[in-house]
C-alpha cells in the first residue's frame, strides 16, 4: 500500500483485522522508529529507508511498515519506496521469490533497503573527506556549517540504523514462528550488512568529532597569529608615541626645542627604537 487514502487504509482493519495499535502506528503522522511486535498470527515491524538529495546533501528518510503473516506480507508506506518497488518488479518478471514464503519476500525487501543504504554511506564518506581537506586548506564559517550539517546527518542515520539492527537481531534468533528456520541465514546476511554500515557510521562520528577539533585548533592558531602581529605593532608604536608625546609637550626650557637638528634627532631615535624592537622580536622568533 503506497500513499493510501482513508478508504484504502480501511483494508488494514476490515480485511486483515490487524490490531488497532499497529494500524495507528501506520497511519500516525509521527515518525515510528524501527521495531518489531508479535501479534500472534502476524508480526508488525517498522523499517526505514534513507537517501541523500542532490549533491549528496539533505538526508531524507521514509518509513516502511510491514505485516508478516503465514502466507502474506503487507507493506504500508506513504512515500515511494525503491526497495518495495524493485522487489515487486522482480516478482512481476517471474523471479521465484514468493515461492519461498512470505518471510523470504520480507527478506528481499530488507535486503534491498540495506543495499540502498550503501550509496548514502558512501556520499557521507565523500563529504567527510571534502570537509577534512577544506579544514586544512582554508577553513571558514561555511566549513563549520558543513561540519555541523554532516554531523547531524550521520547521527540521523545512526538513530535509524541501530534500532533496525536490533530488529534484525530478534528476527534471526528464532523468536518468531513467522520466520522459517531455513530463511534465517538470509536475514543474518542483512544483519551483517547493517552491522558493517553501523561500524562505518561510528567511525565517521569519531572522524567528524576530530574534524571539529581540528577546525577549532586551526582557527584558534590563526587568531593567535593575528593577535601576535597586532601585539608586535602595538609594542613598536608604544615607544614612538612616548617619544612624540615627550617632544610634543612644548616646555620652554627643553634643550632640543631650540636645537637645529632636534627634529632629525627625534626621527632617528624613533628609527633606532623600531629597528631594535624588530631585531629583538626576530631573535625571539615571534615572526
Amino acid at each position: 500500500m503506497e500513499d493510501p487514502n482513508e478508504d484504502e487504509c480501511g483494508v488494514l482493519w476490515e480485511v486483515f483485522e490487524f490490531h488497532p495499535l499497529a494500524v495507528e502506528d501506520c497511519i500516525a503522522a509521527r515518525i515510528q522508529y524501527p521495531k518489531v511486535e508479535d501479534y500472534g498470527d502476524y508480526l508488525f515491524a517498522v523499517f526505514h529507508g534513507v537517501h541523500l538529495g542532490d549533491g549528496g546533501k539533505g538526508l531524507q528518510t521514509h518509513e516502511v511498515d510491514t505485516f508478516l503473516g503465514a502466507n502474506y506480507l503487507v507493506t504500508f508506506h506513504f512515500a515511494p519506496s525503491r526497495s518495495v518497488r524493485s522487489v515487486r518488479e522482480k516478482c512481476r518478471k517471474g523471479e521465484k521469490i514468493m515461492d519461498r514464503g512470505a518471510d523470504y519476500l520480507l527478506h528481499e525487501i530488507l535486503d534491498s533497503l540495506a543495499e540502498n543504504y550503501t550509496p548514502t554511506i558512501e556520499k557521507l564518506s565523500d563529504r567527510l573527506e571534502q570537509v577534512e581537506d577544506q579544514i586544512f586548506d582554508n577553513p571558514d564559517k561555511k566549513t563549520l556549517s558543513q561540519i555541523f550539517d554532516l554531523e547531524k546527518e550521520i547521527l540521523a542515520v545512526r538513530r535509524i540504523l541501530h534500532p533496525e539492527r536490533e530488529v534484525l537481531t530478534h528476527l534471526i534468533r528464532g523468536e518468531f514462528r513467522q520466520i522459517d528456520r531455513n530463511n534465517v541465514p538470509f536475514f543474518r546476511d542483512v544483519y551483517d550488512r547493517l552491522n558493517r554500515m553501523g561500524q562505518f557510521l561510528d567511525t565517521y562520528r569519531d572522524l567528524i568529532t576530530g574534524a571539529l577539533s581540528a577546525y577549532n585548533s586551526i582557527v584558534s592558531n590563526r587568531l593567535n597569529e593575528v593577535m601576535k602581529v597586532l601585539t608586535i605593532f602595538s609594542t613598536i608604536i608604544l615607544p614612538l608615541t612616548l617619544v612624540s608625546g615627550i617632544y610634543g609637550m612644548n616646555f620652554k626650557f627643553m634643550p632640543e626645542l631650540s636645537w637645529r637638528y632636534g627634529y632629525f634627532f627625534s626621527l632617528g631615535l624613533m628609527t633606532l627604537i623600531v629597528a631594535g624592537l624588530l631585531i629583538y622580536f626576530k631573535r625571539k622568533k615571534w615572526f
